[in-house]
């Protein structure tokens, strides 16, 4: 329940459905605004707006309503306070040149305040000022208004209101009245300018006795005359006491102490969106998509020869999705829609309107109605009462064969209706089943006693506080009551559910290999390299840069991924954070006496492995034996990784909740940098915005302002691609065409950008692209003479020796481009040519390495004539290939750097001198009891106010208005409250 916040978008029920407010939404504020005006003549404005929700859905709102009062906006400019000086100049600059006077403020006070001075100093005065609520009525920007910038500003206050006592309770306030909360003694500083005796290392400032009165200053928060917001506080807890009050079923006492627990039952769905199985990999369902219903619909108003129709949707995904279906199916067959107007059933009464308006100026007599039963009961009424009749209706699923719609049908407005329906079905038995249901067989369940009452109109003996009404003796039958529940008209329905469930339980069946009985749980995918430790660190790399797509049928147990093309490069990558494990293993002076461990998996290159990964490390993934005591937690502190910026989005979106760092050694996508996203990621290479920015710069330095781009169709390329375009464009540099690529992109899709390159003019390709790519490229560049074009790259690919000795058509000849600066990591390069299979006992990633490298089988694997069988002996300092190349030294540096972080935060938790103080797993996520209500941070973030009670009800409010942002944030076990300043 929010007493301040404004913004439209939070009234959208499906995104926010517990959320409540106080305070009226923006969408009044913005149509009285715009009224406001037009009222005035000024139809000629400007408009500026703080750059969040609040500012861009009020003025996106304001917009709207303005163009059809024929007010025209000549700008509409974003502002946030961290906007950098250059940012607020050109804004500056742009009310400069315009010529309207006016000017819209969609604003709150704090972003008003750090403007004045810049606009006094930049002579922006003189203006008509129009006010939302937020800075409106604020007495201190007023004051602070010394230059008289906002002077005859108008604008919408909240009613005034006032609360018998608050006043008064708010002077009274002292910290002697609040022991243990922390934040009234810098209160009290703050507000007499004084230090507590423990905190006076000052001379000069006077020692705060704590009986120093509010009612002697005259300050922020003295002034009253924001009454009307504190006002919409007090309803708040008052509408939590009185719906508690009801919950509990209160009069003189309450019956019960017990928190109420809230419950949600969802169940069936067609709509065509959830077929993606890249959005939903693990959806079934047991009723077809609209996508054939949308289909089948349309053929059959072929048939009957309606070419022109209109259509009503349900306001969702279900009625939105499956009309966009059914639209493209209708145009192929020639169907005309003369409009498709949308409806849900909490639409206003001026949105009704519009719609039945619609209908009845339309001239088609035909209405598809892409709804369900409940829309069409509440639009019955409706449509008799402007005589919206004589209709030929077409329905789907959700309503056409629902008898109850029927019955409320008294008026005959969808006698006629036609549409598909689920074929019918019969489940043996489940008729008897549901009318035998009785609430002594539901001991427990509280929904039962209430269902009875509403079947049968009586009251159990401890409710029956009616005259008149019969008591429930529980042994009523339903069999005797003709109503919704009774009828089983629905059962078609009922059978999918009861397909769904055997479904699960043959899967189930099918999986656990069960004969007469169940054997235990399959063992979990195996860990590709591994070694246990007081404290382990996971590892996620792509040892293979493709995998065998397959056909999930969710019957059977799924075969293990088939990863293919190993790549030696992330062995070598595995290998440096071995190295660095265990010299950090030998050393006694970082993390002395305790070993670290490490679990290392492969992703596969594939962002759905990388959260399967993601979850193994955070969960443990091994076999619990219950007798035995857990002597530490199973998942790992840190994970190194991954190499791919689309798979280290998938992890880091993982286990950002868990708080466990993610330190990536080679994904540079500006998108990782989102700390909102992604809080827990980091890296020890740098973002694609510098280099983004530096490959524009170096491409401008040569004069190439007409080129060609070809970008990797990932976050990667995209990414780094959009951000390298904003700035080409500044710099005056043109891109002729920018391409996407993908080595999995079929033949017809390759031929288009060679076709596409073929026409242009440009000589220069930009490449955001990374080896593997270029590899699967080059053969058909050569084929289509795609030569003599000047190449400029990426760190992904521009320094590997492997590409270049490809290029044996030197189609990348004078390619130029930007490298990770040249590192050495001392006994690495020795550490990774010693490696043995035989040393790695169990993994079995390094046999099919070795066989790779030697080009030998082992002896059980030898079935192939004339090849040599591998002794695990041969040398690899006697190979030359990608594994011994040690050209990528820099990037082996950049995982050696993330476990070496790892180690030195590790250090710094665990209090290691020459020894360590305890070999206990730091918690990220620490519970702890203690006298205060914890959150799940442990007592580290406790709340500012608390009292203990049987139920508890939550207050956030922005006491402080900023953080000191010169902290330096870092991963502790131990998290530290932000230092909030500005109170």
């Amino acid at each position: 329940i929010s007493y301040f916040s404004t913004c439209e978008c939070l009234s959208d029920k499906r995104k926010y459905p517990s959320f409540l407010r106080t305070i009226p939404s923006d969408y009044f504020q913005s149509r009285a605004l715009a009224e406001m005006v037009k009222h005035f003549g000024w139809t000629w404005v400007g408009a500026l707006r703080r750059d969040d929700d609040y500012g861009n859905s009020g003025m996106a709102a304001f917009t709207e309503i303005a163009e059809q009062l024929g007010i025209c906006l000549e700008y509409s400019l974003p502002y946030f306070r961290t906007y950098s000086k250059e940012r607020v100049l050109r804004i500056i600059d742009q009310i400069k040149i315009s010529t309207s006077r006016v000017i819209v403020g969609f604003f709150d006070t704090w972003d008003l305040e750090t403007l004045l001075p810049v606009f006094f100093e930049h002579n922006i005065t003189g203006y008509q000022w129009v006010g939302t609520e937020a800075w409106i009525v604020d007495p201190e920007l007023a004051i602070l208004d010394k230059n008289n910038i906002l002077q005859g500003a108008i604008g919408l206050a909240i009613p005034k209101a006032n609360v018998t006592g608050l006043e008064d309770f708010i002077l009274d306030v002292k910290p002697l009245k609040s022991v243990g909360s922390a934040i009234f003694p810098e209160f009290w500083e703050a507000m007499f300018d004084c230090k507590y005796t423990v905190q006076n290392d000052s001379e000069g400032v006077p020692v705060c006795t704590g009986e120093e009165k509010l009612s002697d200053v005259r300050n922020t928060f003295t002034d009253m005359s924001l009454m009307p917001f504190l006002n919409n506080v007090y309803k708040g807890v008052y509408a939590i006491a009185h719906t508690l009050h009801k919950i509990l079923g209160c009069k003189k006492t309450c019956p019960t102490k017990q928190q109420p627990d809230p419950s949600t039952i969802s169940h069936y769905a067609t709509c065509e969106c959830l077929s993606d199985k890249r959005k939903y990999p693990t959806f079934l369902r047991t009723i077809p998509s609209d996508s054939y219903q949308s289909r089948a619909l349309a053929e059959m108003i072929k048939h009957f020869g309606w070419t022109w129709l209109g259509a009503i949707r349900r306001d969702d995904d279900y009625g939105n999705n499956g009309m966009t279906a059914f639209t493209k199916i209708a145009e192929q067959l020639g169907i005309c829609l003369e409009y498709s107007l949308p409806y849900f059933k909490n639409y206003s009464t001026e949105k009704v309107q519009k719609i039945i308006d619609q209908i009845k100026v339309s001239t088609s007599q035909v209405i598809l109605g892409f709804l369900d039963n409940a829309d069409l009961e509440s639009l019955l009424p409706v449509f008799f009462e402007h005589n919206i009749t004589g209709y030929q209706w077409v329905g789907t699923e959700a309503w056409i064969f629902d008898p109850k719609l029927a019955i409320s049908d008294k008026n005959n407005i969808l006698q006629g209706a036609i549409g598909l329906a689920i074929p019918k079905a019969k489940v043996t038995g489940m008729q008897d089943f549901i009318l035998d249901i009785k609430p002594l067989k539901s001991v427990g369940s509280a929904i039962f006693p209430e269902f009875w009452e509403t079947m049968f109109g009586c009251k159990y003996t401890v409710q029956n506080d009616s005259e008149g009404v019969p008591v429930c003796t529980g042994e009523e039958k339903l069999s005797d009551v003709e109503s919704v529940f009774t009828d089983m008209s629905m059962m078609p329905i009922f059978s999918n559910v009861y397909k769904g469930v055997y479904a699960i339980a043959h899967a189930l069946n099918n999986l656990l290999h069960c004969n007469k009985s169940c054997p235990t749980k399959q063992q979990p995918d195996p860990l590709t390299i591994w070694k246990d430790g007081d404290i382990v660190v996971g590892g996620a790399f792509p040892f293979y840069s493709s995998w065998e797509t397959i056909d999930l049928s969710y019957v059977v147990m799924p075969p293990p991924m088939k990863c293919m093309s190993l790549d030696l490069r992330a062995l070598q990558f595995s290998q440096t954070l071995i190295f660095a494990v265990e010299e950090i293993n030998n050393s006694s002076s970082l993390l002395p006496g305790v070993s670290l461990g490490y679990k290392i998996y492969d992703t596969c290159s594939l962002a759905a492995q990388g959260i399967r990964i993601a979850m193994a490390l955070v969960n443990g993934n091994e076999n619990t034996i219950l007798n035995n005591s857990c002597t530490k937690p199973a998942q790992v502190q840190a994970i190194i990784g991954e190499t791919y910026s689309s798979v280290s989005m998938a992890i880091a979106n993982s286990i950002g909740p868990f708080s466990i760092p993610i330190i990536s050694h080679y994904a540079t996508c500006e998108c990782l940098s989102d700390k909102r996203k992604y809080p827990s990621f980091l890296r020890t290479i740098p973002s694609d915005y510098f280099q983004s920015r530096a490959l524009a710069e170096m491409v401008k330095y040569f004069g190439w302002t007409w080129v060609g781009a070809l970008r990797r169709d990932d976050d990667y390329g995209n990414s780094g691609m959009a951000a390298f375009t904003g700035i080409a464009e500044q710099l005056g540099i043109c891109l002729e065409y920018s391409l996407p690529y993908f080595r999995t992109y079929s033949k017809e899709r390759v031929l288009r950008i060679i076709d596409q390159i073929k026409i242009s003019t440009s000589r220069v390709i930009i490449g955001f692209l990374d080896t593997w790519d270029l590899e699967s490229l080059l053969q058909v560049f050569f084929e289509h003479n795609i030569t003599g074009y000047q190449w400029v790259g990426t760190e992904a690919w521009i320094f590997d020796p492997e590409l270049a000795k490809l290029d044996q058509k030197n189609i990348l000849q004078g390619a130029i481009g930007l490298a990770i600066p040249k590192a050495n990591v001392t006994g690495l390069e020795d550490f990774i040519l010693d490696v043995k299979p035989l040393k790695s006992v169990g993994s079995a990633i390094f046999p099919e390495f070795w066989e790779a490298m030697f080009d030998c089988k082992y002896t059980v694997q030898n079935d192939s004539e004339g090849v040599p069988v591998c002794t695990g002996e041969e040398k690899l300092s006697d190979v030359r290939n990608t594994f011994t190349d040690m050209s990528l030294m820099p990037i082996f540096s950049n995982v050696y750097k993330g476990v070496y972080a790892i180690a030195h935060a590790l250090n710094n938790l665990l209090h290691c001198n020459k020894t360590c103080s305890t070999k206990l797993q730091p918690d990220p996520l620490t519970i702890r009891a203690a006298d205060v209500p914890c959150s799940l941070l442990g007592p580290h973030y406790p709340p500012q106010l608390s009292k203990e009670g049987d139920v508890i009800i939550g207050g956030v409010f922005s006491i402080h208005i900023k953080w000191d942002q010169t902290t330096t944030h870092v991963f502790t076990s131990v998290p530290q409250q932000p230092k909030c300043i500005g109170l």
